[in-house]
């Protein structure tokens, strides 16, 4: 508007002896209606060209009127402002519908790549879950019919051990040899367990634990295997009474077993296996964390680790892992770990089971 204002101004206080001085402030008219119809698209076109009309109609039908034959030019200028003031107006204004058309759809498509990436994360995910579980029915298939196979006999085998082991006097040096045998029929009779595990769950025994005694127990049954390999045990509990979890003691108390051996057996030369057991903070579950100081696992077999079979020591079955990782989900259950130079720390989440204080 001030610019409007400007060039009217000069129009209506400059003799009209200065031709040239009006034609050139006529000319201007077109940069206040450029301006307005790229600020304001179509209605700023037309409303800055009917103003400049208003303001300029009169000086130019009585200011040249009878006394000079640019009076024709000056109304046919006057056409030609409102005609640019629409055609530039529209031709922006659909400009920017364009603009803001193409926005929109960038934005669409933005949303729709986010939205794919993370179906396709969920997608590999859940193939990832399925081709374990596929795994574990295999395993399960053959862990039932492997046990069916050696359970039979291994029994026999015990049993004729322990009659053997009560016929044969304390201070009868081949005593020694039949408690050997006794020994070997129990380690393979947990090999045998450690199959049955893949097969499927077997939680009979559901009932309330303290997570806290649990993980205590398991610190005090590795304490001799800790110290023959020089690991440091460190326990640290942020509530001792209050962290209780539902599910099958012996089944548990296997899963964490197994991790706490794999922290050991992950410090060949000595070092800190670390028990953290501690609240969510939206103190609806419970989460243990088993933190070893070893070399930490190498990038190229992270995804492996809880495969069946799958050990990098020679002589490991493989099934710790996967054992553990079974026994974990069949109580609603996480189990996922993070690994660097420094060593690698399992993180095992519970849904935390609320205990009322008269037991």
């Amino acid at each position: 508007m001030a610019i409007i204002a400007a060039i009217t101004i000069v129009h209506y206080s400059v003799s009209h002896t200065y031709i040239y001085i009006h034609d050139i402030s006529r000319r201007l008219y077109y940069l206040p209606i450029i301006l307005a119809s790229y600020w304001f698209g179509k209605s700023g076109g037309i409303y800055s060209a009917l103003t400049i009309t208003l303001a300029y109609f009169p000086h130019a039908l009585f200011y040249w009127y009878g006394k000079h034959p640019r009076y024709l030019d000056n109304m046919i200028e006057i056409v030609f402002f409102n005609v640019v003031g629409y055609m530039i107006g529209s031709y922006i204004e659909k400009k920017n519908e364009q603009r803001l058309s193409a926005e929109k759809t960038s934005r669409e498509l933005k949303e729709a790549y986010q939205k794919l990436t993370q179906n396709t994360e969920r997608v590999m995910q859940l193939e990832e879950e399925l081709r374990f579980a596929d795994r574990l029915a295999l395993m399960g298939e053959l862990s039932a019919s492997f046990a069916h196979e050696i359970r039979n006999p291994l029994g026999g085998i015990q049993g004729a051990a322990e009659i053997l082991s009560k016929a044969i006097p304390e201070q009868d040096q081949n005593r020694e040899f039949v408690q050997i045998q006794l020994d070997e029929i129990k380690r393979l009779n947990q090999v045998v367990e450690n199959y049955l595990s893949l097969s499927g769950p077997e939680l009979k025994a559901f009932s309330a634990y303290n997570l806290v005694d649990i993980i205590i127990s398991i610190r005090d049954l590795i304490q001799l295997s800790a110290r023959q390999h020089h690991v440091d045990l460190v326990f640290n509990a942020h509530d001792k009474d209050g962290l209780w979890i539902y599910g099958d003691l012996i089944r548990l108390r296997q899963a964490f077993l197994n991790i706490a051996l794999n922290g050991i057996h992950a410090m060949p030369e000595g070092g800190t296996l670390k028990f953290i057991v501690e609240p969510f903070p939206d103190d609806q579950k419970v989460r243990i964390t088993v933190r070893d100081t070893g070399k930490g696992i190498p990038q190229s077999i992270r995804e492996k680790i809880f495969d069946p079979f799958f050990s990098t020591r020679e002589k490991g079955s493989g099934l710790g892992l996967t054992i553990a990782r079974r026994i974990i989900e069949d109580h609603q259950g996480q189990i996922t770990f993070e690994s660097n130079e420094q060593g690698t720390a399992f993180f095992i989440g519970f849904p935390m089971h609320r205990v009322n204080s008269d037991g």
